[in-house]
């Protein structure tokens, strides 16, 4: 990224247990703080659920290597002292006295480009061309109507590429090319991750 861009950012906060094992405790946290090196960095937008933090975050810093910081407020609570509180919107002020409170950090390197760097390295050796061993095909293609108009679904399928791609779907019909969108694949120690739609 850039500087003046926007990050996107996921923070999961996974639960030791699971509610339906009937322990009267819930865990409470909120995004105290986060940090791009050593600058406290704007965050907006910030969603919280059961187990997970998202939103935004401007990225006003020099080009280079960076360290960016979350930081993370937790408590554990009994439940019986948390009605009416809606847990996914209240501040630790609100929070109630509670059985636990500590706070953790998650850290990760940041890239922020100059003006004349290339996010994206181009591989041009000819023994890393994904499509020359079919590592990606399509599995199937359908329509459906919806909403009056006919919708076209096409699923993708990969197999190990050999290095992470980014491709536009782009569907001809009758001879007029349709955009779909782009997809990503990539994988890593065994994983795969994609992302776009079908």
């Amino acid at each position: 990224m850039r500087p003046g861009e926007h990050l996107s950012f996921y923070l999961r906060c996974a639960l030791t247990w699971h509610h339906s094992i009937g322990i009267p405790v819930e865990r409470l946290f909120h995004l105290k703080l986060v940090r791009v090196g050593a600058l406290p960095a704007k965050f907006t937008d910030p969603h919280r659920s059961a187990d997970l933090v998202s939103g935004m975050i401007r990225v006003d810093v020099e080009p280079g290597e960076h360290e960016i910081e979350f930081i993370v407020e937790f408590a554990y609570a009994a439940t019986a002292d948390l009605v009416g509180l809606n847990t996914h919107r209240a501040l630790p002020d609100d929070w109630p006295t509670g059985i636990k409170r500590w706070t953790a950090s998650v850290k990760t390197n940041l890239t922020v480009l100059g003006p004349n760097d290339r996010p994206v390295t181009p591989v041009t050796d000819p023994s890393l061309q994904p499509l020359a061993g079919q590592h990606i095909k399509v599995k199937n293609c359908l329509t459906r109507m919806e909403a009056g108009k006919l919708k076209l679904i096409v699923t993708l399928e990969a197999a190990h590429t050999p290095v992470p791609v980014s491709f536009d779907v782009v569907a001809r019909v009758d001879g007029k090319a349709h955009p779909m969108r782009e997809m990503t694949y990539h994988f890593f120690k065994n994983r795969h991750t994609s992302s776009g739609m079908q």
